[in-house]
C-alpha cells in the first residue's frame, strides 16, 4: 500500500472520531485502525491539513485519471465534513452538494399525485373491504403480505438462493463470498447490509416493522445480489486484493461513493429479473413458502411499481424542513401522499439535526438513475422486457459496467427528480446501535443461532 492509500485511509478513520458511523465499513490494515483510535481524536485543523495535503498527492500522482478523479472527489467530501462539523454549518443544499456531487431538488408533486392516483386505481374502495381512503387500503393490501415470524427465515433463504444463482451466471463473484442473516429489533432502518471483509455480508432485518413476503426478491436483491454485498465483495477481490488500491477497502457514508452504491442495490433488481421470471418466482415458489398461495400477484407487481415514486417524498420532505417550513405544514402538504402523514417529515427532521442522516431520499433515486442510464447505454437500442444483466455476457466486468469512478464531471451537480427508483430497503444511515432481537442467523441455508 503506498502513503496516498495509507493518509486517505487514516484521513477517513481519524474523521470517524468525530463522527461516529461516517465510515461504514474497514477491512484493511489493522494497524491504521489501531493508529487512528489511539489516544486523543486528531484535531479538525489538523484534519483539514491532512485533507488538503492528500488532494495535492494525488493530483501530482501518476494514477489513471479515473481513479485521480474519483480519490479527489471522495477527499473533498471528507474535507467538508471536517468542514462543517468545524463551523459554522453549512446549508443543506451546499452540504448536499460537497458531500455526494449531487444537487437537490424538488420533485414535481404532480408525481406523487400520479401514483396517487394510479394506486386508487389499483385498489378501488370495494377491492380491500369497503375502506373509503386509499390509505386504509394499502395497509389493508399489505397486511395481507406479511409473513409470520416463523416463516421469515425460510422465506428470505429462499429469495437469497435464488437471487444468488442468478446473480452467479452474470458475474464472477469471488471464491468463497457468504452471507448470514439476522433478526434485530431497534433499528431505524428496515434492513441493512453490515459488509465485514474477506467477502462476507451480514444482513440485518429489523422485526420491528412488518416483514412482508414481497420484500424478500427485492430486500435481497438490493442488499445481496446483485446489490450492496456483490459490488463490495467484487470491488475488494478485484481492487484491494488484486490491485492494492486502499480506498477500496473502507466505505464512506458521505461520501460520492455512496450515491453509486446505492444506484447499484437500486437497480440490482432489474439486472437479474424481468417482471415475468419475478411473477412466476412469486407465484409458484415464494409465495406458497410463505402461506400465501392466494395473492394475486400481477397485481402486487403493479402496487410496487406505483409506490415507488413516493419514495421521492422523502427528499422533499428534507428540503422544506431546511428551508424552515414547520414540521406540522411538511406534513400537512406532502405527507399524506406517502400514507405515513408524519414519517418523512420526522425523517427531514432528523436529517436536520443529524449529520450522518443527510439527503437519504436523495442520493438513493439519483444513484439508481445514474446506474439505469449506464445500463441502457451498456443495453443499446436491443433492450426489451429481459433483465438487463440479460443483455450482457455472463462473467461481465461488473465494475466498469457500474462500480467504475464517474469520469469528468461524473454525478456532478446532476438534480435529484423523478426517475424510477429501484429497491427501498435501506433508507437511513445513522449511527450504529448494536442492540439485537433473537439472534438466529441463516449461514449458505443453514439456520442456526449467532452470538
Amino acid at each position: 500500500m503506498d502513503e496516498i492509500g495509507r493518509a486517505y485511509l487514516l484521513l477517513a478513520l481519524n474523521l470517524e472520531r468525530h463522527l461516529e458511523g461516517f465510515v461504514d465499513a474497514y477491512f484493511g490494515p489493522l494497524e491504521l485502525k489501531t493508529q487512528a483510535q489511539a489516544g486523543e481524536p486528531r484535531p479538525l485543523d489538523a484534519l483539514a491539513d491532512d485533507a488538503r495535503q492528500l488532494v495535492a498527492a494525488v493530483e501530482a500522482s501518476d494514477y489513471d485519471p479515473q481513479r485521480r478523479d474519483f480519490l479527489r472527489r471522495q477527499v473533498g467530501a471528507m474535507a467538508a465534513v471536517v468542514r462543517n462539523l468545524s463551523g459554522p454549518q453549512l446549508g443543506f443544499s451546499e452540504e448536499v452538494e460537497l458531500y455526494f456531487d449531487i444537487t437537490p431538488e424538488m420533485t414535481d408533486e404532480a408525481v406523487f399525485a400520479a401514483a396517487h392516483a394510479e394506486l386508487a386505481r389499483l385498489l378501488p374502495g370495494d377491492a380491500i373491504g369497503r375502506a373509503s381512503r386509499l390509505v386504509d387500503r394499502l395497509v389493508a393490501w399489505r397486511k395481507r403480505l406479511e409473513l409470520a415470524p416463523d416463516r421469515i427465515f425460510p422465506v428470505f433463504e429462499l429469495a437469497r438462493q435464488e437471487t444468488r444463482r442468478r446473480t452467479r451466471a452474470l458475474f464472477d463473484l469471488p471464491g468463497g463470498e457468504e452471507l448470514s442473516q439476522r433478526l434485530v429489533k431497534d433499528q431505524p432502518w428496515a434492513a441493512y447490509n453490515w459488509y465485514l471483509g474477506n467477502y462476507q455480508s451480514r444482513i440485518e432485518i429489523n422485526t420491528d416493522l412488518p416483514v412482508r413476503a414481497s420484500s424478500a426478491v427485492p430486500l435481497m436483491a438490493h442488499e445481496a445480489y446483485a446489490g450492496h454485498h456483490t459490488e463490495h465483495a467484487i470491488k475488494e477481490a478485484a481492487r484491494y486484493q488484486a490491485q492494492d488500491r486502499a480506498e477500496h477497502c473502507i466505505q464512506l457514508l458521505l461520501a460520492p461513493e455512496c450515491v453509486l452504491s446505492e444506484g447499484i442495490a437500486d437497480s440490482a433488481l432489474d439486472v437479474i429479473w424481468n417482471r415475468a421470471d419475478r411473477a412466476a418466482f412469486l407465484r409458484d415458489e415464494l409465495y406458497p413458502a410463505a402461506g400465501l398461495p392466494g395473492i394475486d400477484v400481477g397485481l402486487q407487481l403493479q402496487i410496487e411499481r406505483a409506490a415507488e415514486a413516493l419514495r421521492h417524498v422523502d427528499g422533499n420532505a428534507a428540503l422544506l424542513v431546511h428551508r424552515g417550513l414547520e414540521t406540522e405544514l411538511v406534513a400537512q402538504r406532502l405527507g399524506y401522499r406517502r400514507h405515513q402523514p408524519l414519517a418523512a417529515c420526522d425523517r427531514g427532521q432528523r436529517a436536520k439535526e443529524h449529520a450522518v442522516l443527510k439527503a437519504p431520499g436523495l442520493h438513493h433515486p439519483l444513484g439508481g438513475l445514474q446506474c439505469q442510464a449506464r445500463l441502457a447505454r451498456a443495453a443499446g437500442p436491443q433492450q426489451s422486457e429481459q433483465p438487463a444483466g440479460r443483455i450482457l455476457q455472463p462473467g461481465a466486468d461488473l465494475l466498469q459496467l457500474l462500480l467504475a469512478p464517474h469520469k469528468g464531471r461524473g454525478l456532478g451537480r446532476q438534480v435529484v427528480a423523478g426517475g424510477r427508483p429501484g429497491a427501498r430497503h435501506r433508507p437511513q444511515h445513522t449511527p450504529r446501535r448494536r442492540q439485537s432481537g433473537p439472534d438466529l442467523l441463516v449461514q449458505g441455508g443453514r439456520l442456526g443461532v449467532g452470538r
